[in-house]
């Protein structure tokens, strides 16, 4: 039983913002990521730490009110 009481197995949640652009700006560049890792690239770590620090400007720009 999911922690609300539900009869479903886990418990769901919808980002309140996932429609805007920038959610889908951070989806896009978590998914380059796992694209990345599943192919083995070589510069794995480089294009991780630019995307996390794409991220976080991202983040702080759109923080939640």
């Amino acid at each position: 039983m999911a922690m609300g009481g539900a009869k479903r197995l886990h418990d769901s949640f919808m980002c309140p913002h996932y429609q805007e652009a920038w959610h889908e700006q951070i989806n896009r560049l978590k998914m380059d990521i796992y694209r990345a890792e599943v192919a083995k690239s070589p510069d794995l770590k480089k294009r991780k730490a630019k995307a996390r620090k794409e991220i976080i400007k991202i983040l702080k720009k759109h923080k939640p009110r």
